[in-house]
């Protein structure tokens, strides 16, 4: 496996500053590892780093925040990724708050079409971000992005600001191709708002939503079987992830502006990297990892665990002759 490096260096669309850290912050983390396995890993399999910079952009004050310099950030993404996944490359996409997957995904979504399969998008996640302009609290597209590849409450007839941006949004991102409910599942969930409650509840049975509920009533492995079931069964062939950090527990991972308590452990967390590793390799086209905020982490430790859980999502083993890929 060859992966290229995406680093979105944007911030602009979260909760707080910061995360627009995370990118240089894992790839320092990887170049300078204190485990040669995990240096080695990286030098052998990154091809290449590319770096996406976002410059301000006047905005209308009445609209989403900073939409005009996050639209701008979302099409200089999909044309990495785009680039990177017709290289024959897997697209490791490092950010930056988790609305950067409105770059990312949609991208790999047309790639997969034009081979004539199914993208299926594991969102790995304390929060749904389902919501769209209308149901939002913040106004932050970081908990919008799944609403927007799927057009939710797409306005017919635009009224005001937002609702202009929103089709914009959505017409520059999908450019066409939009996505559907039975191409999202969610593992995690615990901050959940009630707009995004009720849409994620309509979308089902499409639709996989797993809670922390569910993993603690039934395990890590029943949830990752129910995964796999429903990937099958929705007939995708390809696999994106989307990992934010928030979804572990603050205990392991403090350095995040959305961290919410009772997340996965450190080891349910490397369990659903190995056993994605073990099943899904094959198929698995590319991921995001976001939310990785150093300026509210402590001793480095989610720069930390976000680096090891890369490199156990891409193979590594805590014995050598454990199960391969």
């Amino acid at each position: 496996m060859k992966a290229e490096i995406v680093g979105v260096l944007f911030d602009r669309c979260g909760k707080q500053p910061g995360s627009a850290l995370g990118p240089e912050a894992i790839r320092y983390a990887f170049e300078r590892n204190e485990r040669r396995d995990i240096r080695l890993m990286y030098r052998r399999n990154v091809a290449k780093w590319h770096e996406v910079r976002s410059e301000p952009l006047p905005e209308d004050r009445s609209g989403l925040k900073n939409f005009n310099q996050a639209l701008a950030c979302y099409m200089e993404i999909q044309g990495h990724v785009t680039g990177v996944l017709d290289r024959g490359h897997t697209p490791i996409v490092l950010g930056g708050d988790h609305s950067i997957a409105i770059g990312s995904v949609p991208a790999a979504h047309r790639h997969v079409q034009k081979l004539g399969g199914k993208l299926g998008v594991l969102w790995i996640d304390a929060h749904g971000d389902v919501n769209d302009p209308r149901t939002s609290q913040t106004g932050n597209l970081h908990g919008m992005p799944i609403a927007a590849m799927v057009g939710r409450d797409y306005p017919d007839a635009p009224d005001g600001v937002k609702d202009h941006q929103w089709k914009r949004l959505i017409d520059n991102a999908m450019q066409g191709c939009g996505m559907t409910d039975d191409q999202f599942a969610w593992l995690g969930l615990r901050d959940v708002d009630l707009g995004e409650a009720k849409y994620i509840a309509r979308s089902m049975p499409r639709s996989l939503p797993m809670s922390m509920e569910t993993i603690d009533r039934n395990g890590l492995l029943s949830a990752f079987d129910r995964f796999t079931a429903w990937f099958k069964a929705s007939g995708c062939t390809h696999l994106w992830i989307s990992f934010d950090v928030d979804v572990l527990d603050p205990v392991l991972a403090p350095g995040t502006g959305t961290a919410v308590r009772g997340g996965l452990s450190y080891r349910e967390g490397h369990l659903l990297a190995e056993l994605l590793n073990e099943q899904f390799f094959g198929q698995l086209i590319g991921c995001d990892v976001v939310e990785v905020n150093p300026i509210l982490d402590s001793n480095n430790a989610t720069v930390r665990v976000a680096t090891e859980w890369l490199a156990s999502l891409f193979g590594k083993k805590i014995l050598p002759w454990g199960p391969r890929l």
